[in-house]
């Protein structure tokens, strides 16, 4: 099994390659980011997007009015190492469901609270 939970081969168009580096770097060899992926999935669940030094995601509602004001109109944002690509929500949602469903073969003990998220997230945005 691959390490990477999003790999090349699920990406349904090339330039969604940012949500491999948001969602696809959770590997079996990092207990820090096991411990952190179920956080990540409940996030994302309320619309809070995330980011580190090199990569992340926006979603529209979370930001201010100044760059709503300067930013054409986008559901979920994904950037990463200088590239950005926007998504709907439920695009989105497909590659988050698929990396959860993955993450839950491997973390058993995560499916429920990732299902949750899950519920939450399609609640709120589909």
């Amino acid at each position: 099994m691959s390490e990477l939970i999003i790999n090349d081969e699920d990406l349904v168009a090339e330039g969604h390659w940012p949500v491999e580096c948001v969602l696809g770097f959770y590997s079996e060899r990092s207990k820090q980011e096991h411990e952190e992926f179920p956080d990540l999935v409940e996030a994302l669940s309320r619309g809070e997007g995330y980011n580190d030094d090199e990569k992340g995601c926006d979603f529209w509602e979370e930001l201010d009015e100044y760059d709503k004001a300067h930013e054409a109109p986008f559901d979920v944002e994904c950037y990463a190492v200088g590239s950005t690509c926007r998504l709907t929500y439920a695009e989105f949602y497909s590659y988050v469901e698929l990396a959860c469903e993955r993450y839950s073969q491997r973390y058993e003990s995560a499916r429920k609270p990732l299902e949750e998220s899950l519920n939450a997230y399609r609640k709120r945005f589909l």
